[in-house]
């Protein structure tokens, strides 16, 4: 009887250790047990990819990966070390060539190398137009050296953020995790244009100056060591919390549109925004920016370099009543 009781307790026991390693596994392995290998579907590594090409109907881009690297660029938040980052061309068929915009790149190849297929299914009847994987689908290459690989990628949904795609050559449609069609443009050619105003080196921490320049009204600041003063109109020490949206505001510009002219309505103004930054061991590099109008909820046409950008700005008006700018805690200086 004795030894019965024995035998109950030690199968208890091992079937207590046994339902907590199972539980376990449910925790910590979840995607492996009930979805199968976490491979992604194309298998493919971001620094593999040389070229992509989209054709959207008559449309179609080719972007291209180009030998000089980007900055290092680190993910907000993230601890692990910055990747090596590559810059891209973007080529149209009219014979119009553009820098590519890194973040909308950084975007589309982290898409394509950690995308996975949740299921697939064998084309039948009338799916192929049901996903929108007939003339209206992308037709997708990506190039690996001298391989190619082409997809046809079809309807996608904003709402699940999935994608319908068939590999070339296979009778299969896969769905896939991300919506691929809105990481391509969704049929936007100069979506992948570069939306980046000011230069990569130009940051707040590389700023050494910054002027705002008007036919009656001058702004003029610098960096003092580690602090911001007003050098004009009225000499004093900057409030960090007032000047620093400011700057981070300009440095962050990007291009909502690429205009051919002012459009009607847009308020006309005459300005210049004169950033001086460092570069190395080099001399500073100056960079001008036009501001040639406003127009509504803050957003501002300016020129650089022969091209015409509309922006959103939300503390550029600030520029223009400088003394509320000053940290009050500190007698101005007096010019």
């Amino acid at each position: 009887m004795k030894a019965m009781i024995s035998l109950l307790k030690e199968n208890l026991a091992l079937s207590l250790v046994a339902a907590n390693v199972l539980l376990l596994l449910l925790l910590v392995l979840p995607g492996t047990l009930f979805t199968g290998s976490a491979d992604s579907f194309l298998d493919i590594e971001k620094g593999d990819i040389t070229a992509i090409e989209c054709q959207y109907g008559q449309a179609k881009i080719r972007l291209e990966r180009q030998a000089d690297r980007l900055p290092l660029h680190k993910e907000e938040g993230s601890d692990s070390k910055p990747e090596v980052e590559y810059r891209w061309k973007l080529s149209l068929a009219d014979g119009r060539s553009f820098l590519a915009d890194a973040d909308r790149m950084r975007d589309l190849l982290r898409t394509l190398t950690v995308m996975q297929s949740q299921y697939s299914f064998a084309l039948e009847g009338d799916a192929r137009a049901a996903y929108q994987l007939g003339d209206d689908a992308v037709r997708l290459t990506i190039e690996e050296g001298g391989d190619r690989r082409m997809l046809l990628v079809g309807k996608s949904s904003q709402r699940s953020d999935a994608t319908y795609v068939m590999l070339e050559g296979k009778n299969d449609i896969h769905e896939l995790d991300g919506n691929l069609r809105a990481r391509l443009g969704s049929g936007d050619e100069l979506f992948f244009r570069d939306r980046a105003i000011l230069p990569p080196e130009v940051d707040v921490n590389s700023i050494a100056s910054l002027a705002y320049l008007q036919p009656n009204h001058s702004v003029r600041l610098a960096r003092a060591g580690s602090e911001w003063q007003m050098v004009e109109p009225r000499p004093g020490k900057l409030r960090e919390d007032m000047f620093r949206p400011i700057l981070d505001d300009i440095v962050r510009w990007k291009a909502r549109s690429f205009p051919e002219a002012i459009p009607p309505g847009a308020t006309k103004e005459q300005a210049r925004i004169e950033i001086t930054y460092h570069r190395g061991s080099t001399e500073p590099g100056v960079v001008q920016l036009d501001i040639e109008a406003a127009g509504e909820a803050g957003i501002y046409y300016v020129r650089y370099n022969d091209t015409l950008y509309a922006v959103s700005s939300y503390y550029l008006e600030d520029l223009k009543s400088p003394e509320s700018l000053l940290d009050r805690g500190e007698a101005p200086l007096k010019p």
